[in-house]
């Protein structure tokens, strides 16, 4: 359900509708579209004068991040990130800001919007202080909410960096992957995310005004340091993949050598061994008592020489 936020000495809450709308048409006001119905989103584009793109927006929750103006108001789509459960997702929220307004979007519940809910005092300076204000606050907030997925997510790559060159097992590959794939999100969340702050910072929306630029260029440069976390993260997974790999490949070849110089001890006591089994009646010491325990020590003594030149060679 959809509700409208405005300040009267205090913050009054009311269900969204027509005749709630036109009781706060000359007060400073949120609206608050969480799961909105189709004639709630008609009545807003109505009293609003919404384009139709921003009105698909809101339906579908599927745009990219962007920032566009209008004649009436400004339209932002930015992406909150979120942990449920182990997984990392995605939220989109739609923010409409006019000059005595704000309209906020979104598929569920979304945690700045929640909190921002229960601190009136908060609320109530945010709305006085305009929408603008309160766009800034709100992108803040979800902006906040990467440092510490991305804090969390460098100490997995410290873990990753010390386990990979002792455990080469399957799991450690499986945590690798589970990393990468939330640098990723996050690297497509917030890299476009960023060049859209920075045009609301550059001072071209007649809807953000003067006062308020510095606090979003401030809001840019915490982005840029978020994607230069992300892009140091993403360098360091790479690297811990490249060593996983070679500590693979070096175990590999590990396994390998040993085979082969256990193959290469084989193959002269299996030629002697073939040759003693030929089919012949007549053979050099077939007939010795003591013929077989001399072919064994031949055999083992060839073995130690040639582990001995094995050794020698550095091969084991």
């Amino acid at each position: 359900m959809s509700f409208i936020y405005s300040y009267n000495k205090k913050i009054i809450r009311m269900a969204l509708n027509e005749e709630n709308l036109k009781k706060v048409r000359n007060r400073k006001i949120w609206i608050d579209l969480k799961e909105p119905s189709e004639r709630e989103i008609e009545l807003v584009k109505k009293k609003f004068r919404l384009h139709p793109t921003t009105v698909e927006d809101i339906k579908s929750h599927n745009s990219r991040s962007k920032v566009e103006e209008f004649p009436s108001y400004l339209s932002v789509v930015v992406y909150d990130i979120i942990k449920k459960r182990k997984e990392l997702e995605s939220s989109e929220i739609d923010l409409i800001i006019g000059k005595n307004f704000i309209i906020t979007a979104s598929e569920g519940e979304i945690k700045e919007l929640e909190e921002l809910k229960k601190n009136r005092k908060r609320l109530s300076r945010l709305l006085l202080e305009g929408s603008d204000a309160m766009l800034y606050f709100i992108v803040d907030r979800v902006m906040g909410n990467y440092i510490p997925i991305l804090e969390k997510i460098d100490d997995k790559i410290d873990d990753l960096e010390d386990d990979v060159t002792k455990d080469t097992s399957k799991d450690v590959l499986n945590r690798i992957m589970e990393v990468r794939s939330r640098v990723i999100l996050i690297k497509r969340l917030i890299h476009p995310q960023r060049e859209r702050i920075g045009m609301l910072a550059k001072g071209e929306f007649k809807y953000i005004r003067e006062q308020k630029l510095p606090y979003f260029r401030d809001l840019y440069d915490d982005t840029y340091r978020i994607t230069e976390t992300v892009d140091s993260a993403r360098e360091g997974l790479n690297s811990v993949y490249d060593v996983y790999m070679s500590a693979i490949s070096y175990n590999t070849n590990e396994v390998m050598k040993i085979l082969s110089i256990a193959a290469t001890i084989v193959m002269p006591l299996t030629f002697i061994t073939g040759i003693y089994g030929m089919n012949f009646r007549h053979m050099p010491g077939l007939d010795n008592v003591w013929g077989f325990w001399i072919t064994m020590l031949s055999m083992g003594f060839l073995v130690l020489l040639m582990l001995v030149f094995f050794k020698r060679r550095q091969w084991i």
